[in-house]
């Protein structure tokens, strides 16, 4: 599904998203794990200063992003859940600065932020209608981008909010 977040530097983030979720025969089924793969963009614009001169610039970050998170449904019925989730992601992302219409630098990075966040869901038919809100890229910065021309830097933390269908599947 879709998903869009906001960082508190200003970047605007978007993507999508697919995961699988499993739940464990546990405390009537409410305890879980999900896996997944996000792809997302984020960019910010303002100006940079040089001298006396302070033109336009955009900083982009985007990527593929694999989250691993245990979830718990603290409401569970046959029409509505409530889940929790938290847990890692594997962010492998390429970042850089534009001035104008200049490349001035960036780079790829791999590395782990955390996550967490609250989802409602809706049965419908052999699956669900989902909407959740949470924050992402925890403990993540700009500054593993930075390369020998320039120094990027800014926390990539975001408020997040995503929406779709999760399909059931029944062994």
């Amino acid at each position: 599904g879709p998903l869009f977040g906001y960082a508190f530097d200003g970047m605007i983030f978007f993507g999508a998203q697919v995961h699988g979720e499993l739940r464990f025969p546990l405390l009537k089924q409410r305890l879980g794990a999900r896996v997944g793969m996000e792809f997302n963009f984020g960019s910010s614009s303002g100006r940079v200063t040089f001298d006396d001169l302070s033109p336009e610039a955009t900083t982009s970050v985007g990527g593929l992003v694999v989250p691993i998170e245990a979830v718990f449904a603290v409401l569970d019925s046959k029409a509505f859940d409530l889940l929790v989730h938290a847990g890692a992601e594997l962010r492998v992302e390429q970042a850089g600065l534009r001035i104008v219409d200049d490349n001035a630098g960036g780079g790829s990075s791999v590395g782990l932020s955390g996550r967490a966040g609250l989802e409602g869901n809706i049965q419908v038919g052999k699956g669900v209608l989902y909407v959740g809100a949470g924050v992402a890229g925890i403990g993540r910065s700009l500054s593993a981008f930075s390369d020998e021309r320039i120094t990027l830097d800014g926390s990539l933390l975001h408020v997040r909010a995503y929406a779709g269908y999760r399909y059931y599947l029944e062994f």
